[in-house]
C-alpha cells in the first residue's frame, strides 16, 4: 500500500483544532472554520499516520450512523452516479482538472480539501487519479465518506476490476502467502503468529504492529525482564484440577489476561476489531477497545455477545467539549470500563514506521507544508496538559463504568493513582512505543511489591500490566508480584491478521494451556493462591 494522505495538528489560521473521538474509536481532528460556519474533520488515527491514510469528513459527525444528508457531487463535474472509466480518473491529477481518487469503485473529488490539508499537498497529489481503496478501508468505519460530503464530492463510479487486475507485485506475493497459510493449529506458541504475519502483511502494517520507539531498547527490555524472575515451585500438592478464572473490575474472566487496546486491526484483516470482540466473547476474556480502532463501536458492539463486557481506551482531547462528547459516546455504547491513557501526551519516535513512510514518499527539494514529525501528527489531538485534576470530571461523566489509568511508568505515580482511588491502573510503557529507556512494567510491579507491601495487600485498586508478555509463565510471574491480570496487544493483532476470529481463539487457548500447565508445575490450583513467595527476583 502506498501512502495517500496524512494529517497533523493545524490546517488553516482560520480554523481551531478540536478532537472528535467518533464511535469508531478512531481519533479525528475537527476543524471548525469560523468564516463560513462550516465544520471539517481530519482523521489522524494514531499509528495510522505514518502509514499515510486518508480520512475526509465533516463535523458534526456520527461515524456509526447512516448518512443523514444526500451525497453531493462535484460542482465542476456533475457525473453524479454515472459510470466513469478508470482512464478518465487518471486524467484528474491537478487542481485545474480536479483531483479525483477511487475508493470502493466510487470516484471522489478531493480538490476542495487539498488546501486545508495540514500535512501538505504532496501526498494527495501523488495519489490523485488512483484507486485508494486498499489504503482507506483498513482504517475507516463504513459511511465515513458518504456522511461527510461537504469537502469530498462523489463524482461517479468505475467498473470493478477483474480478479487479480491492478495488483502490485507485493500484493501478489501477499495473496500467494495467504493461500499458503497453514492451519491455525500449527501455531504452537503466540510468537508463531508474528512469524506467520511477516509474509502476509504489507511492510507498512508489519512496521506499525511490530515497531518500538527509537532503537527499540525498551521493547526488548520489556521481554527480557521476565527472564529475571525465577519460580520457586512447591511439590506434593494435588494439582489435577486447576481454575484460571478471575475477576477483572467486577467482571468474570476465564483467564487473567485481556486484549490490550491495540489500534488498526483492519490493517491485518477486514473484520479487524470485530474479530477481537468475537474471539473475546467466545473464550470468556475481556477486550479493551483502542481509541484508534479501525472498526466503529457500532460494528464492534454489533458482534458483542449478550452480557459481554467491553472496556474502552480514552485519549483525552485538547478541545474539552469534544473530549466530553467522545466520552459520552463511549458510555452510550455501554462500555463497562474507561481506561484513560496517560503516557502519550506526544507520540514517540517510531523509526520503523517513519522509514516506511519515507520510502513511499521520498523527500524532495520542493517546499511542503508539514504538520511536524510523524509522532507529533499521531497524537496531535491529545491534551498535553492532562493532569490528576481531570480525573474528577472523567469519573463524574463515566458513572456506571470503572475508571482505570493506563500508562503508569513509575512507583511514585502508581502510589498516587492508588491514593486517588481509581479502580485500576495499568503499569505500561505503551509496549515500548513511547519513551525509550523507560522502566519495564514488570520491574515497576516488583518495586511496588518490595517498597509498599502493605499497600499492595490493602488496596482495592486492581493493578494490571502490559508489555513483553509472550508466555503463560510471564502471566503467572506478574500475578505472583501482585497483578490482577495482564494485557496482550500485538499477539492478538497478529493472530487475527492470519486467521480472523479463529486466530484470536487459538491464541487464547495457547495461553490457557500454558497457564494451566505452569500452575500445576508451580503447585497451585487457583489464581488467588499466587503470591511473592513463589518467585525469586534477580537484579533486572
Amino acid at each position: 500500500m502506498s501512502s495517500l494522505l496524512t494529517f497533523s495538528r493545524s490546517a488553516t489560521s482560520s480554523a481551531r483544532r478540536t478532537f472528535a473521538s467518533s464511535t469508531s474509536s478512531t481519533p479525528v481532528l475537527r476543524m471548525r472554520a469560523r468564516s463560513s460556519g462550516s465544520r471539517f474533520l481530519f482523521g489522524t488515527a494514531a499509528l495510522a499516520l505514518p502509514l499515510g491514510i486518508l480520512l475526509l469528513s465533516q463535523a458534526p459527525i456520527n461515524l456509526d450512523s447512516s448518512p443523514s444528508h444526500p451525497v453531493k457531487s462535484s460542482p465542476s463535474h456533475q457525473h453524479g452516479g454515472h459510470t466513469i472509466t478508470r482512464k478518465e480518473v487518471e486524467k484528474h491529477t491537478t487542481k485545474e482538472d480536479r483531483l479525483w481518487v477511487i475508493i470502493d469503485e466510487k470516484v471522489y473529488d478531493v480538490t476542495d480539501f487539498i488546501d486545508l490539508h495540514p500535512g501538505g499537498q504532496k501526498i494527495i497529489m501523488a495519489n490523485a487519479g488512483k484507486d485508494a481503496t486498499k489504503l482507506f478501508k483498513p482504517i475507516h468505519p463504513p459511511a465515513t465518506l458518504e456522511d461527510n460530503a461537504e469537502l469530498v464530492h462523489l463524482v461517479g463510479t468505475v467498473p470493478p476490476l477483474a480478479e487479480g487486475e491492478g495488483m502490485t507485485d507485493d500484493e501478489k506475493r501477499i495473496a500467494k502467502a495467504r493461500k499458503a497459510l497453514g492451519h491455525v493449529d500449527l501455531n504452537v506458541n503466540i510468537s508463531d503468529f508474528e512469524a506467520a504475519c511477516k509474509d502476509i502483511l504489507t511492510d507498512k502494517a508489519m512496521a506499525y504492529y511490530s515497531s518500538g520507539s527509537d532503537d527499540e531498547g525498551t521493547l526488548a527490555s520489556n521481554k527480557h525482564s521476565f527472564s529475571r524472575i525465577l519460580f520457586k515451585p512447591r511439590v506434593l500438592r494435588k494439582v489435577k484440577t486447576v481454575s484460571t478464572e478471575t475477576n477483572i473490575l467486577g467482571h468474570k474472566s476465564s483467564l487473567p489476561i485481556y486484549i490490550s487496546p491495540a489500534a488498526l486491526a483492519r490493517l491485518g484483516s477486514e473484520d479487524g476489531e470485530m474479530n477481537l470482540a468475537r474471539g473475546a466473547g467466545e473464550t470468556g476474556i475481556i477486550q479493551c477497545i483502542s481509541s484508534n480502532a479501525s472498526c466503529s463501536l457500532d460494528e464492534i458492539c454489533g458482534v458483542r455477545k449478550e452480557g459481554q463486557p467491553l472496556f474502552w481506551q480514552y485519549y483525552v482531547a485538547a478541545d474539552r467539549p469534544v473530549a466530553h462528547e467522545s466520552l459520552k459516546k463511549a458510555m452510550s455504547h455501554d462500555m463497562n470500563s474507561i481506561w484513560v491513557t496517560v503516557d502519550a501526551p506526544v507520540g514517540g519516535k517510531r523509526e520503523a514506521d517513519l522509514r516506511v513512510q519515507l520510502k513511499e514518499n521520498p523527500p524532495t527539494d520542493t517546499p511542503q507544508q508539514k504538520g511536524g514529525s510523524t509522532s507529533e501528527q499521531m497524537f496531535s489531538y491529545v491534551d498535553p496538559e492532562l493532569n490528576w485534576e481531570d480525573l474528577k470530571w472523567i469519573r463524574e461523566e463515566s458513572k456506571g463504568a470503572s475508571l482505570v489509568i493506563k500508562g503508569i511508568g513509575s512507583v511514585e505515580d502508581a502510589v498516587m493513582a492508588i491514593e486517588a482511588g481509581v479502580d485500576g491502573l495499568v503499569l505500561s510503557n505503551h509496549g515500548g512505543r513511547q519513551l525509550n529507556g523507560g522502566v519495564p512494567p514488570i520491574r515497576i510491579l516488583q518495586q511496588l511489591q518490595a517498597k509498599h507491601p502493605e499497600l499492595m495487600k490493602s488496596t482495592k485498586t486492581q493493578i494490571f500490566l502490559d508489555g513483553g508478555i509472550t508466555r503463560g509463565t510471564d502471566v503467572l510471574k506478574a500475578l505472583c508480584l501482585g497483578a490482577t491480570a495482564v494485557g496482550l496487544g500485538r499477539p492478538f493483532l497478529y493472530a487475527q491478521s492470519g486467521w480472523g476470529t479463529q486466530g484470536v481463539v487459538k491464541a487464547v487457548k495457547i495461553m490457557e494451556e500454558e497457564i494451566q500447565l505452569s500452575m500445576r508445575l508451580l503447585g497451585v490450583t487457583s489464581i488467588d493462591q499466587l503470591g511473592p513467595e513463589y518467585v525469586e527476583v534477580l537484579d533486572m
